[in-house]
């Protein structure tokens, strides 16, 4: 979309040096959207799950402290995540900025796409319920959120 959007762009100035008249067509797929952000939903999934389970690290950990014999009450999921505390911690360390890369590329998708339709300004307001969006992530709501925009 980002591409698309840059080409068009492009090609509208240059023809206008050139005192020509373009009628560029604006049709985009709406399978193009959901089908990109297919391509991105298990890596993003990862990254906010590994930032998650940092969180909840020292949470378990404290309630491992005050509450004896936590193995017999303690969640397969929370167990695990404790288990695995150094190898999370070790893994989100080495991808301090991956959740802000992916969230800068939805949203940069987002205001491409608006700006392709030539809605640049009603797409921007937007921006801060997309980024909200995406941490509390759910692929069926990010489509959902950019087929609104349709």
């Amino acid at each position: 979309m980002s591409t698309l959007y840059i080409l068009k762009e492009q090609l509208s100035d240059r023809a206008m040096d050139l005192r020509l008249k373009l009628r560029p067509t604006d049709k985009i797929d709406d399978g193009s959207i959901e089908c990109f952000l297919g391509l991105i939903d298990a890596r993003l999934k990862h990254v906010l799950s590994l930032a998650q389970d940092v969180e909840l690290i020292e949470a378990i950990k404290e309630v491992e402290m005050q509450e004896p014999d936590s193995e017999a009450w303690l969640s397969a999921s929370y167990s695990s995540v404790l288990k695995n505390a150094d190898s999370i911690r070790a893994e989100h360390k080495d991808q301090p900025r991956a959740l802000q890369y992916l969230s800068g590329i939805v949203t940069d998708l987002f205001v491409d796409f608006c700006k392709f339709k030539g809605r640049a300004g009603e797409g921007r307001h937007r921006i801060p319920e997309l980024q909200q969006l995406i941490l509390t992530y759910d692929f069926a709501t990010i489509v959902a959120f950019f087929k609104r925009e349709s």
